[in-house]
């Protein structure tokens, strides 16, 4: 129905029967497609854009034949008034195509388990990547100065830029500097995310709601299920330990110290009970496993046991 009032509208306009309102809305279509930028990124200037309203007149009078406004048999009016509305519909259609933002492409870094990767961004600001982890950063990083953290954990050492902040997203949160040095720990199987600061300041929100700002020597833990924060006071030490082979744990539920191991090594532990017992204490990823089993044991008193099964998995009772 819509097409049909549109070919006959184009009809009386090309017949010079459309009345001053019809016509004044013709025109303002080819106004329209011609104020639209070809290409994106480029913008027309007036010249430009009468130039391209023209063209769009001409290729709509080329496929129908019309150099001038004169009158047509009835039996070729649905034909001429089709051609003009596919010239007008390809045309404006074919524009706001082109001028589309262009989907940001992102660079990918991946580490596996095990592994830990040092890289450096654009705009100098260095990243270290934890076991099993994932990193993003768009290609017009230059322009944005934000990253992902799809995945795991990651310490960054940010280059300051007081014009333009330096933004993490991890999930629905976000950390925004200017430039200082933190760590952000996203597993996606921990109840909660973990931010840290080494030195300077951050800001941490979730969706676009701000929890709180960390100075130096403070880390958080956000909740996901409900939001609810807990600060405290952290070392140096436990900020970075990950990347100089320690993994320090304080009054952690033992299923998540398995799972955190699990990352670092490659074995899977099963554990039978969810049992209330808390560790705290250091572990060294330069150990065998065998090794940090022994030390866990230590830590559990005795109350933990490793059972092996296969060379790469163990059942935790």
């Amino acid at each position: 129905m819509i097409r049909s009032a549109v070919q006959k509208l184009i009809d009386r306009y090309l017949e010079g029967r459309a009345d001053a309102r019809e016509e004044a809305l013709v025109t303002g279509w080819l106004d329209q497609v011609a104020a639209e930028s070809p290409y994106p990124g480029k913008d027309l200037d007036d010249k430009e854009k009468e130039k391209l309203r023209r063209q769009l007149l001409a290729a709509i009078r080329r496929k129908t034949g019309q150099q001038q406004r004169i009158h047509r048999l009835r039996w070729q009016r649905a034909g001429i008034a089709a051609a003009v509305v596919s010239v007008l519909c390809a045309g404006y259609l074919l524009l706001r195509f082109l001028s589309t933002p262009a989907v940001p492409v992102y660079e990918i870094v991946r580490t596996g388990v095990g592994e830990k990767k040092l890289m450096t961004l654009p705009d100098g600001s260095r990243v270290w990547l934890a076991p099993n982890s994932e990193l993003q950063y768009p290609e017009d990083y230059m322009e944005q100065r934000h990253v992902k953290l799809t995945a795991g954990e990651a310490f960054f050492d940010v280059t300051h830029n007081a014009e333009q902040h330096f933004t993490v997203m991890a999930d629905s949160l976000q950390i925004e500097v200017l430039g200082t040095s933190f760590n952000v720990r996203a597993y996606q199987k921990l109840p909660d995310w973990l931010v840290a600061v080494s030195s300077g300041k951050v800001k941490v929100s979730r969706n676009q709601r701000v929890l709180g700002a960390l100075s130096e020597g403070q880390q958080m833990r956000i909740l996901r299920g409900n939001d609810s924060i807990a600060r405290s006071n952290i070392t140096a030490a436990a900020v970075d330990g990950w990347m100089h082979n320690r993994i320090e744990f304080e009054k952690t539920p033992l299923s998540e110290v398995l799972y955190m191991l699990q990352h670092y090594y490659p074995v899977t532990f099963t554990l039978r009970e969810e049992r209330p017992l808390l560790i705290s204490g250091s572990l060294d990823m330069r150990l065998r496993i065998e090794q940090v089993i022994a030390v866990l044991e230590e830590l559990g008193n005795h109350h933990i046991q490793f059972q092996r099964q296969t060379a790469t998995h163990y059942i935790v009772k």
